[in-house]
């Protein structure tokens, strides 16, 4: 990730909107971060996303992200090989 990006990024964080520090962020995007770019407030997001997992078999699926906040599950889910995000 470029630099201008990673600094409009935490710009956006820092902003402290109700959705700014709602979720985790996804592991590959904190690794584009300085450590403690962000301070985000947990909603056990890593717990949900085990569940889900636990429950369906995402390879090769098409997912819909509802109400995505700042992405964590559509992230991680592509990680998990989802073939295809719908982020609303």
């Amino acid at each position: 990730m470029n630099n201008n990006k990673i600094e409009e990024l935490k710009r956006l964080y820092a902003k402290g909107s109700k959705h700014s520090n709602y979720q985790i962020l996804p592991k590959r995007l904190i690794e584009s971060l300085p450590p403690h770019t962000t301070e985000v407030k947990s909603r056990f997001e890593e717990e949900r996303l085990t569940y889900i997992l636990k429950q369906i078999d995402i390879k090769a699926k098409t997912v819909l992200d509802v109400g995505g906040n700042t992405g964590y599950f559509s992230f991680e889910l592509l990680e998990k090989e989802a073939s295809h995000i719908h982020y609303y």
